[in-house]
């Protein structure tokens, strides 16, 4: 699935194929990555809904800082 939305965002893609390429970084256990990519997609198109994910996705990578 990684490699379709990256293919897809190669070509131009929209904010909702970066939302996707995210959702299967999260499922990779990439959230970093994952948080780069909906920040990005809500650079190109501020909705609510990538705001949402981008804060849940913050919650995921802040206890791995503190840790560090």
């Amino acid at each position: 699935a990684l490699e379709c939305y990256e293919h897809v965002l190669r070509l131009g893609g929209e904010p909702e194929d970066m939302e996707s390429r995210a959702t299967a970084l999260v499922g990779m256990g990439r959230i970093q990555e994952a948080l780069d990519c909906m920040l990005e997609a809500a650079k190109a198109k501020p909705i609510q809904r990538f705001e949402d994910e981008i804060e849940a996705l913050r919650r995921m990578v802040e206890p791995d800082e503190v840790s560090s």
